[in-house]
């Protein structure tokens, strides 16, 4: 059980550490869900319903004059707090889910949020067409008649953008949302029917991709080297089969190793989808990897987020933590550099490296939260100071234990020559 525990603020980078069992997939999904939620295209509209926001009742109303609803902001993030805990539920299939969180909306949004409706008349050549004029601030929808939306409900169309826009910056800064669970390299290689929601939400996923037309978008040099160099070689669907190139030879995915089945579903992704407005929850990034693969794992999400991806990542690697920390203070230094015009100090310094000089990492998009057992065998969620990088808090005990008795058995050796 989670306890009380410290405020998680979203933001680009976000990390979660500590000892398996403390509920670091849960706080993830949890984080995951704000992105989820603002592109379900029902989800919102659950709460539209339940506030009589009815498009047909309102129209009606519409010939006395333009109309102002308000929507309430604690209204709103009371039910985005019970409904996160709705999703985790359906992700984690635990029907009896007991739980509590409480969900703040930033600042910038107002305690009442004023929509405005109106009739609209709008000429089109020779005709003349009446419109229903929906808008919050900053953004505005129209629809042609009360039924135009079957699906979702006008207002929450509308309002999910105007949250996007209040978070992000722009309606069109978020598009697309994905999680990549545990173990996903089976869903590619065997016949899987998905019990949880975490697993059917990535078996659809892998069809929105593969149906996706290749992203046309340039994607970033060095993610493209490090995707190839990572898989060494290229995954492909062909024929209702996937098939894994490397060196001039071809093999079902399923012939391949752990690491390629776990890491096809990512070059799926980057090929084929925007990812500078996406966010990506990925369970244990660095599983089945080669520690220098680990470590070029931290390198590929490090380059999805400068291109603007949001990325929310649980891990159980001082490799991929320790990478992460080095791209942190090679930012940290690059600025440092340039500010004293010695920026070829840094490029010589990445060079005498073997480093990448754009690959790095702003600290300032970068959160970590360490999940730490209490004496009562619960645990609470601590954010920790990243000033100098990611603190390695929760390998501190395996650390020592691995150094103690390493050095004890060398003494006994020791002794036994003598």
């Amino acid at each position: 059980m989670i306890d009380e525990s410290d405020e998680i603020i979203l933001n680009n980078f976000m990390i979660f550490s500590g000892e398996s069992g403390l509920g670091k997939s849960y706080i993830s999904i949890i984080c995951h869900y704000i992105f989820s939620v603002l592109l379900d295209t029902k989800r919102i509209s659950g709460y539209f319903n339940s506030q009589e926001f009815d498009i047909d009742r309102i129209h009606k109303d519409l010939k006395d004059g333009p109309l102002e609803l308000g929507i309430s902001k604690s209204e709103f993030e009371k039910w985005l707090s019970e409904d996160a805990v709705t999703w985790l539920s359906y992700m984690v299939k635990a029907n009896n889910l007991n739980g509590k969180v409480t969900i703040k909306l930033p600042a910038s949004v107002p305690d009442m949020i004023i929509c405005k409706v109106a009739d609209e008349i709008v000429e089109i050549g020779d005709n003349v067409e009446t419109y229903i004029n929906i808008q919050v601030p900053g953004l505005s929808y129209k629809i042609k008649d009360a039924n135009g939306m079957a699906e979702e409900s006008p207002f929450a169309y509308l309002f999910r953008f105007y949250l996007i826009q209040e978070i992000f910056g722009k309606f069109t800064d978020l598009t697309e949302s994905y999680v990549l669970p545990p173990s996903r390299g089976m869903m590619l290689t065997e016949s899987v029917i998905p019990i949880t929601g975490m697993y059917a939400e990535f078996q659809k996923a892998i069809q929105t991709m593969l149906m996706a037309k290749p992203n046309k978008l340039k994607l970033p040099d060095e993610l493209t080297a490090l995707i190839r160099d990572v898989l060494d070689g290229h995954v492909e669907r062909r024929e209702g089969q996937y098939i894994y190139s490397t060196n001039g030879e071809e093999m079902p995915l399923s012939a391949a190793a752990a690491s390629v089945r776990e890491l096809a579903s990512l070059e799926f992704l980057v090929n084929n989808t925007d990812i500078s407005t996406m966010s990506l929850m990925i369970d244990e990034p660095e599983a089945h990897l080669h520690p220098l693969k680990q470590r070029m794992m931290a390198d590929i999400l490090s380059c999805m987020i400068q291109a603007g991806s949001c990325v929310q990542v649980t891990t159980h690697s001082d490799y991929f933590l320790r990478r992460i920390n080095e791209l942190v203070l090679k930012y940290e230094l690059r600025d440092d550099l340039k500010e004293k015009n010695d920026y070829s100090q840094y490029v010589a310094l990445c060079e005498y490296l073997h480093d990448n000089p754009n690959l790095v990492l702003d600290p300032s998009k970068v959160s970590a939260y360490l999940l730490k057992r209490t004496e009562d065998n619960r645990s609470v969620v601590i954010k920790q100071n990243i000033d100098r990088g990611v603190p390695f808090s929760s390998f501190h005990k395996a650390l020592d234990d691995s150094l103690r008795i390493k050095s004890k058995l060398e003494e006994l050796f020791e002794d036994a020559d003598d």
